[in-house]
């Protein structure tokens, strides 16, 4: 092969298959194009995340396409699954999706996995997390979690249910108080010495089916 300089550009040399040789066997074959690849079920990773999938235990990339400066990979359909709980989240996505600060990130633990990064030789090593368990953190922490992105303004789309839990939640609990206000103040309540604590002549029974939550009590006198 001929030795080119450092200021050329190796991406436009083109070989004869003949003059090159497999350095590791165990990397899945090149293709030019996508419709070069014989599976035509090939998927990447990114589009198993748009669908919903992962990539089951043990299973490896059929082929890899080169895009400009990194190597994209490429898995058969057949080895995934329903889910996302087995794939790799990096640090960065961490920031840009789920928007976690170095602190929320510090409360998440110690990386899953740390490896290489394939695009860049000289990067630094890549810190993964295992969705799995970034998804239960947030779970787990889902009021305060969503509290953050609120007070950010920051609104991703797998915290979208639980910003809305919260949302509905804290309205909730804001009628309530204020139902608990009136209840307090109104003429026809009155706190008791016994275990009932507190008694409302109009409602012994309790609050209406649908106060305080889609209205107030209708009965309240100052």
């Amino acid at each position: 092969t001929e030795k080119h300089t450092v200021n050329r550009n190796e991406d436009y040399f083109i070989y004869r298959k003949k003059d090159t040789k497999i350095v590791d066997k165990s990397l899945p074959p090149a293709y030019l194009k996508r419709k070069d690849i014989p599976d035509k079920t090939a998927i990447t990773e990114a589009e198993m995340r748009r669908q919903n999938l992962e990539l089951k235990e043990g299973a490896k990339s059929l082929a890899v396409i080169r895009i400009k400066h990194y190597w994209k990979h490429y898995y058969s359909l057949k080895d995934t699954q329903t889910g996302d709980s087995l794939q790799y989240i990096t640090k960065t996505r961490l920031r840009n999706e789920y928007h976690l600060s170095k602190k929320w990130i510090e409360r998440l633990g110690t990386p899953d996995l740390i490896t290489n990064n394939p695009r860049y030789n000289n990067a630094s090593p890549m810190q993964l997390y295992l969705v799995g368990r970034v998804k239960k953190f947030l779970k787990d922490n889902a009021e305060e979690y969503a509290k953050w992105l609120t007070k950010r303004d920051k609104l991703v789309l797998n915290a979208r249910h639980l910003v809305e839990a919260n949302r509905k939640k804290a309205e909730a609990k804001a009628k309530i108080e204020e139902q608990n206000k009136q209840c307090v103040k109104c003429r026809s309540s009155a706190i008791t010495n016994d275990e009932r604590g507190f008694f409302c002549v109009i409602h012994p029974m309790g609050w209406l089916a649908d106060v305080p939550l889609q209205r107030f009590c209708p009965d309240y006198s100052d």
